[in-house]
């Protein structure tokens, strides 16, 4: 019983350190003028797709729905560049 609930805790901590990365990461893309930054075109695409479709991002935004993926797909992979530049070194948030 004690390892099972140990490997719980453990869980729940692996869980809130890959949130808290998760966060770091949105801080950084959402800053402007780094490497991994996000456009606005982006951000938008980003915070849009969890209500909407692509298509109907794309033409409230003005654009095709291919577009629209293409934006999201890359910011997607900024995140995760991002993440992995984290999981390198903890104090890359410091140096921005």
């Amino acid at each position: 019983m004690k390892n099972r609930f140990e490997h719980y805790l453990d869980h729940q901590k692996e869980k809130s350190e890959n949130t808290i990365l998760y966060g770091k990461a949105i801080m950084i893309a959402m800053t402007g003028g780094h490497v991994h930054s996000w456009t606005k075109f982006q951000k938008k695409v980003y915070y849009n797709h969890d209500t909407m479709t692509f298509e109907e991002i794309g033409s409230k935004l003005g654009s095709s729905k291919q577009n629209a993926y293409k934006a999201h797909r890359s910011a997607v992979k900024k995140v995760r560049r991002i993440i992995q530049e984290l999981l390198k070194d903890r104090d890359y948030f410091r140096t921005i």
